[in-house]
């Protein structure tokens, strides 16, 4: 995702793009995912600006870990999650 959302920062007539990623169990169903992996993912990419790609910690784990920069955000309540969320950028 990072270089697509370079690709729309640099081409002014392409939509700046929000993205969340998040690491965990789904439930699948037909062509559909299902549950709090997804939903924490819904809830962060709501909270993503223009441009902006945000990550929760295993994904912002495995990313340092191949040497991809990421900034630590803190800590962020969402909705129907019972404890609050790491949040990185």
């Amino acid at each position: 995702l990072g270089p697509l959302l370079q690709a729309c920062r640099k081409e002014p007539r392409l939509p700046l793009t929000r993205a969340a990623l998040n690491h965990g169990p789904v439930v699948r169903r037909a062509n559909d995912i299902f549950g709090s992996t997804v939903n924490i993912a819904a809830r962060i990419a709501s909270l993503a600006s223009p441009g902006q790609l945000l990550a929760t910690q295993p994904i912002a784990e495995a990313a340092a870990a191949r040497g991809i920069l990421v900034k630590d955000l803190g800590k962020v309540a969402l909705r129907s999650v019972a404890d609050e969320v790491p949040l990185y950028e």
